[in-house]
């Protein structure tokens, strides 16, 4: 059982569900035998993001001065945590937070474990969620694994791995789709655990094109991603 976490969550412009996200979080962990911080990183917000946070008291708020991207604003909290797991999850309280023991009790025997939504549940357009049935059953021929949910928002992972494959996850939205495809090119255990979702709150700030640009790039990334060899080899 994971003794102690730290909890990442990204935050753009997200005034409407950040408050929920947090003490949702915060209501769940203190549920748990688990020792815990929780790091909020304001990515250049311009709304009431950063009052909210300066009015929470118990996290450890960080905040860039312009907008660097989801996966930048991931990066900047784990290179901050105190502690060896990650928890990350997004601020728009579109992911229950009660998933967490769930996420934390599976990774016993996994170096990540993914928040499995199902497809129905998002709210994407209809194109893109064929388009991503089409490419999850590429990558299991092409990996050997099932892949339920690539790029969900909610996941537990160790440090060492997100250190490992920082140099090639992606600053943007597509940072989960890599880090999901690298680990498990690099036979990392990576289990998935299914999970409810729910409409987010606020706008989406997902651009469909620029999205898509991002996501092939990081796609290809981290196909060919090679994993080093151990020390001494």
């Amino acid at each position: 059982m994971i003794e102690a976490l730290t909890v990442v969550i990204p935050a753009y412009n997200e005034s409407e569900g950040l408050r929920g996200s947090i003490e949702g979080m915060r209501d769940a962990l203190r549920q748990l035998p688990v020792r815990y911080e929780i790091i909020v990183v304001d990515d250049g917000s311009t709304d009431d993001t950063g009052a909210i946070l300066a009015a929470t008291e118990g996290i450890r708020a960080l905040r860039h001065p312009t907008n660097l991207g989801y996966g930048a604003a991931i990066k900047q909290g784990i290179r901050h945590a105190a502690y060896d797991y990650i928890l990350i999850t997004d601020a728009d309280d579109s992911y229950p937070p009660s998933c967490a023991g769930a996420l934390i009790a599976t990774m016993n025997d996994h170096d990540m474990t993914i928040g499995a939504r199902r497809l129905s549940q998002i709210a994407n357009p209809v194109l893109w969620n064929l388009s991503k049935v089409g490419i999850q059953a590429l990558l299991r021929l092409l990996l050997g694994a099932p892949i339920p949910d690539l790029n969900s928002g909610v996941r537990v992972f160790t440090r060492e791995l997100a250190e490992e494959l920082a140099p090639i996850l992606a600053d943007g939205f597509s940072f989960t789709t890599g880090l999901t495809i690298a680990a498990l090119k690099a036979g990392k255990r990576v289990g998935f655990t299914p999970v409810e979702y729910r409409r987010r709150r606020g706008a989406s700030k997902v651009r469909p094109v620029s999205f898509t640009r991002s996501f092939v790039r990081s796609l290809v990334r981290a196909l060919r991603y090679r994993a080093s060899p151990p020390a001494g080899r």
